[in-house]
């Protein structure tokens, strides 16, 4: 007879404690969110969630599905996922104490906690639902689906991020692999949900085997079983990664000089008087420094570094195109930009502007697609200046922006080039649009100054570093205060600067028209993470209801 050890005997009995339960709920989410923050801990990821899923088996033992079940389960979810989300948007006190907005410090306060704890809470009601998901189509009876029902429950969670005005997947677990990039080079088969389920698996694997580990003791087969499928996960991962930079590197096309240019001027600054005569004086000083070092095909400044309409301004469009004709480059300019729709209505965008080498400018611009909610546009205006009149304060303009809906490539000497500004980055589908439609490399322009050093810069830059490798496509990005970085198609940041630092750098990018699988297919590895779980589930319930019956008509 296999005996447990004494310590897993007591570990077990720990874990009937609710309030020993929910401590090591959040301490596997903090540990989970701290991966994404600190490049250190990036392995901790494929084990952190481990305590989750232990959680969730034990949960799902006894095979009934009823709605008590469900709503405790969602709790499980819900207190692991606040946890989670609490920790990563942190930086939201950054914005303490909100000068650029001119407000007191008591409304300051409020709105810095109504968007921490806001958004935590609004990210948290839909990323809990991997528990009971999980709690629905677990299979006692087969382990080996476990780890597959709970990866295929996380990815569908994650994608559904992406949806509506409330979709944020700021925090797909992707972005803390992105410091090996061979780690992530899977992303450009089906995207950074793959690179999210992968680990999501290994975790899985990893709580199997703790669970046969814990019931059966050292001797359990399948303990080492699901132990060594798990390094097995891990080991293919890296395999593939590093033979798919290998036959990359050898696929460069033609060489492209780009400058980033980063002004290091805050967001307290560019709104304020005379700001934009400041900012122009900064970012061709720093052009012209750059330019004199060496020429660039192409110069990237920040999102809104003009912060009114650059082309219908004289003294700011006729200052950039002469800039442009002297150094001989594209300039690609963050600015306002308004389009006459009719003698009565007109739309404001946040748009990127082509300033070309022979003094004329792009008769389009790149306009931002997904726009920042309170920041740009106010959502459900109606409503929320209402029940949240406060919220209105954080919208810099006095009418809301309105959104691009085209990827707006511009066709120039030195290629199709695709544009991204600042949040758009976080949404695959935008990059993966842009590569579909010829794209041949990526400038994107940011602001990022609101949150200073903190983590958000890291993390926003990590966003960057995955759509270079799901399409394959170089990165130009540039920044008001940083990290403004040269990153390459296999996700490798070539040059870059710092956060709050004032400067340039020059680099190569590489034109490609390859395309990678997930360029064409996008985000359909959803679709059997969707099938498998819901065949599951509609499986147990039919089975539940069953036994339900049989157990009535006895």
């Amino acid at each position: 007879m296999k005996t447990r050890s004494g310590f897993a005997e007591n570990f077990s009995k720990l874990c009937e404690k609710k309030a020993f339960l929910l401590l090591i709920l959040a301490l596997s989410a903090v540990v989970t969110a701290l991966t994404l923050i600190f490049e250190i801990m990036s392995v901790v990821v494929f084990v952190s969630i481990v305590p989750l899923v232990l959680v969730l088996i034990k949960k799902s033992e006894d095979g009934k599905i009823n709605k008590k079940k469900i709503f405790s389960s969602y709790g499980i979810g819900f207190v692991w996922s606040f946890f989670f989300y609490i920790v990563i948007y942190h930086w939201f006190w950054y914005l303490w104490p909100m000068d650029f907005l001119g407000v007191e410090k008591p409304l300051a306060l409020l709105i810095t906690l109504f968007c921490w704890i806001g958004l935590s809470l609004l990210q948290t009601i839909g990323t809990a639902f991997v528990a009971p998901l999980f709690c629905i189509a677990y299979r006692k009876d087969k382990p080996f689906f476990t780890p597959l029902v709970f990866a295929c429950a996380w990815t569908f969670l994650e994608y559904m991020q992406s949806l509506t005005w409330m979709g944020v997947p700021w925090a797909r677990l992707a972005l803390s692999q992105t410091v090996f990039p061979a780690s992530v080079q899977i992303a450009a088969l089906f995207g950074s949900l793959f690179v999210s389920f992968v680990i999501a698996l290994v975790n899985g694997l990893a709580a199997v085997s703790v669970r046969a580990f814990r019931r059966e003791g050292k001797s359990s087969k399948g303990a080492l079983r699901f132990a060594c499928a798990a390094l097995a996960v891990v080991m293919l991962n890296l395999g593939y990664g590093f033979l798919a930079i290998g036959i990359n590197n050898e696929k460069k096309g033609e060489e492209i000089v780009v400058t980033v240019v980063q002004g290091n001027i805050s967001s307290n600054d560019k709104w304020a008087d005379q700001s934009n005569a400041h900012a122009m004086d900064v970012y061709e000083t720093l052009t012209l420094a750059a330019n004199a070092k060496k020429h660039a095909d192409v110069v990237v400044w920040p999102e809104t570094v003009i912060t009114t309409y650059a082309r219908k301004s004289p003294v700011y469009r006729n200052a950039i195109s002469e800039l442009a004709k002297e150094t001989g480059s594209i300039i690609f300019v963050g600015t306002i930009d308004e389009l006459d729709v009719s003698d009565e209505i007109s739309n404001e965008y946040n748009a990127v502007i082509a300033f070309l080498p022979d003094g004329t400018i792009e008769e389009g611009s790149y306009k931002k697609q997904h726009l920042v909610p309170f920041g740009e546009y106010m959502p459900m205006r109606k409503i929320l200046t209402v029940v949240l009149p406060f919220m209105a304060e954080l919208n810099m303009l006095e009418d809301d922006l309105t959104p691009g809906t085209d990827s707006e490539l511009i066709e120039t000497e030195h290629g199709s080039i695709g544009r991204l500004i600042c949040f758009d980055s976080i949404y695959s589908d935008l990059a993966r649009k842009s590569t579909a439609d010829g794209a041949e490399y990526i400038l994107l322009s940011t602001n990022d100054s609101w949150y200073r050093d903190s983590a958000s810069a890291y993390q926003h830059n990590s966003h960057a570093v995955l759509r270079a490798v799901e399409n394959r496509r170089y990165i130009a990005r540039a920044a008001s205060t940083g990290i403004s970085a040269i990153i390459s198609s296999d996700g490798e940041i070539v040059d870059m600067l710092p956060p709050l630092t004032k400067g340039y750098l020059t680099s190569s990018v590489y034109r490609s028209t390859n395309r990678t699988l997930y360029s064409y297919v996008g985000d359909i590895i959803v679709l059997p993470c969707v099938m498998l779980v819901a065949v599951l589930a509609v499986k147990n319930l039919l089975e539940n209801k069953g036994k339900t019956g049989h157990t009535s008509e006895k």
